[in-house]
This record gives structure tokens, sequence and C-alpha cells, in this order.
């Protein structure tokens, strides 16, 4: 199945190995995890499943009682069913009425729908209102950080003068003192960015601060398997696997991909198409002698976009 994500409605069983692997796992070193894959039966059967989570009865994080920010959202949507039996003769042609195929041939398919939605905190850096006009401030005498403004980004030194020297907030205008005009280009780059919300969680205070907001992730995913057995006689069996799904993610945060700004477009999208196709053929001519015949072909699609 990997790197597919079965639904447990369409697993019959499952063994985990850790040692002492036979041919058919192979010799390579750590666990081997197999799943057998739900059959239908000879009466039909099926399942339907919705698992629903909302921020409703969540509780704050402590990162958003701590940062007075907006309580994060988290909401999970996983919904699905299974349906098996057994297969059936259409009964085309003269003489041959429509049978179900008992004992004979079956069929299972499995389907898992996931929409989650989520938004997690998030620390950016960008410059102060001054800094954005060139004019660089520093505490003459002290040392820039956090706790040289307030939670308003006022300094808490009074300004350098004449008569105050040190323990004080001295600046330097960029433009004027260099006779160089701000880039443009570089300027409308930072003027994109949004002004401080917060001057205690980054930053120098002066120059740099913190803007803090939550930023989104979505996640669309799809599983489907289906599974066709053919007992042809007692002594020959055959089944046909097939599973294919779609795991796209937007705004990826396990590979970076939040947005990083509320109006800029997420960084990261991540795309994942895996398909897996499985064909076993067992004859057991007597009750001490199987010969079990495996082919399998698995396919995966991986892709990030960063829009």
């Amino acid at each position: 199945f990997t790197p597919l994500r079965p639904n447990p409605d369409s697993i019959q069983e499952f063994q985990i190995v850790t040692s002492g692997f036979t041919a058919e796992l192979g010799r390579s070193s750590g666990a081997q995890v197999t799943f057998v894959t739900r059959s239908g039966t000879n009466q039909f059967r099926g399942s339907v499943f919705d698992y629903y989570q909302t921020p409703r009865f969540l509780a704050r994080s402590y990162a958003a009682n701590v940062n007075s920010t907006a309580k994060e959202q988290f909401v999970q949507h996983i919904f699905g069913g299974s349906f098996g039996g057994p297969l059936f003769n259409p009964g085309l042609g003269e003489g041959n009425p429509f049978s179900l195929l008992r004992d004979k041939a079956f069929f299972f398919v499995n389907l898992q729908m996931l929409r989650a939605y989520d938004s997690l905190l998030q620390t950016r850096t960008v410059y102060t209102q001054s800094a954005r006009q060139g004019i660089f401030r520093w505490v003459q005498g002290g040392v820039n950080g956090t706790g040289a403004v307030n939670s308003a980004g006022i300094p808490v030194n009074p300004a350098c003068s004449a008569t105050v020297t040190t323990a004080c907030v001295n600046s330097y205008n960029i433009a004027t003192g260099t006779a160089i005009s701000l880039d443009p280009l570089l300027m409308g780059y930072i003027n994109s960015m949004p002004l401080p919300n917060s001057f205690s969680a980054t930053g120098d205070g002066l120059n740099t601060a913190g803007y803090l907001f939550n930023s989104p992730q979505n996640e669309k995913q799809y599983d489907f398997v289906t599974k066709f057995d053919f007992k042809l006689n007692d002594e020959n069996n055959v089944y046909v696997r097939y599973a294919q799904g779609e795991q796209n993610t937007f705004g990826d945060a396990a590979n970076g991909g939040r947005r990083r700004f509320p109006d800029s477009p997420n960084f990261v999208d991540t795309f994942r198409t895996p398909k897996n196709l499985a064909i076993n053929w067992r004859w057991a001519p007597t009750a001490r002698f199987v010969n079990e015949f495996v082919l399998g072909r698995s396919q995966f699609g991986f892709s990030f976009n960063t829009p």
C-alpha cells in the first residue's frame, strides 16, 4: 500500500515482523508490516462512517493565551464507506439466467475522504515604521532588544541630546546621512509587509519587531481500494486489488509551506498521487503443497508547487 493510507475498514488483518524474515519479505533490516485487504463474502455487507472535529470543542492553546491572539482553528472531516459481496452473472444469452456467483467470485470496495483545515500561530519579523523611513535607531550606552520599547513600541529610554548622552535612544537617517536615496524596489517589498503588532515576540523593538497571525493549512485527500476474488476451483484462487488516492496539502506545514503573511499566497502546496496494483494466484494441488505467484506495481507522483 505504501505510500497509500488505507482506511481501517479496508483491512482484514495485519502482521508486523521484526526478525526472521521469510523469502517473501526480503532480507532488509527493520520491521516489515503486511496488510491483508478485506474481501467480499456471500452476503452483501457495507458500512458508512463520518468523523467531524470542530474548534468549538477545543481549548485555546498556550501560545494564543500568552500572545492574546485569536484562537487557532482546526476542522477535520473524515467520511466514507465500504461495500462488498458476491459478484453476479448478468445472464446474457439464452438459457443463462441472472445469478449470484456465491462461493466463486466476490468484490469489495472502500472509499475514504478527508477534508481538514487548521491554523497555527506564526511569528514573522518585520520592520518598524521608522526603519521603513530609513531611520536606524539604537540604544546608546546599552543594547537593543525587546525590552528597549514598551508594548506599544515606544522607547523606554529618552532620546539622546546634548545633555543626555548615555542610556538613550540615538538614530541615524540613512538617506540624509549618505545622500543616497532609498531603493524604491527594495522599499516596495518592505512596505508590502504589515507593520508590527507585537514588540515582545521578536526583533530589537526599535528597528524590527514581530507580526503575529494564524496561518492556515488545507488538506484534501481521498483513498480508494477495490478487490476482486475468484475461486476457479478447489486448487486455484486468484485476486486482483487496485488502490489509488490523492493527498494534497495547500500551505504544507511539514515542508515550510504556510503563507508568510495573511495576504500572501501559500509558500508550498504539495500534491501526492499514489497508485498500487496487485495480482495474486495461489495454487494448492495438495494439502501439503502451496505455490503462490504475486505481481505488483506501485506508482507515486509527488510535486511541490510554490504559488
